[in-house]
């Protein structure tokens, strides 16, 4: 899978939140709503929730199917934002930039409703 470029992980919240935060997003097959991490140094990440979400078109609140575990994925529900966020638990974790490729990837495949 080739990697998306970004122009360095610092400009990584100011770049989502400004341009995608909260923003209806139409990917190949499905929807998703992105939001921007709580901050760069809790290591909070966007990811792409995969067929997870069921979103109503007028709605503009994330809405996701309950009963879903994400734990193998390394995702969690947050409980007071209701995104699903994936954290660096691991210090020695090397994942991020791979995930944040992967977002860029996501995001420049795809087309503002």
């Amino acid at each position: 899978m080739s990697k998306g470029k970004f122009d360095g992980a610092k400009d990584l919240d100011k770049s989502i939140e400004k341009q995608y935060s909260g923003t209806r997003l139409k990917l190949k097959t499905e929807e998703v709503i992105l939001r921007a991490p709580c901050s760069w140094e809790e290591r909070f990440e966007l990811v792409k929730a995969n067929a997870l979400l069921n979103i109503d078109p007028e709605d503009h609140e994330l809405r996701y199917l309950r009963g879903k575990t994400f734990e193998k994925h390394g995702l969690y529900q947050d409980a007071l934002n209701d995104y699903v966020i994936v954290r660096e638990t691991d210090p020695d974790f090397e994942d991020v930039q791979t995930r944040i490729d992967y977002i860029t990837l996501m995001l420049n495949k795809t087309s503002l409703q």
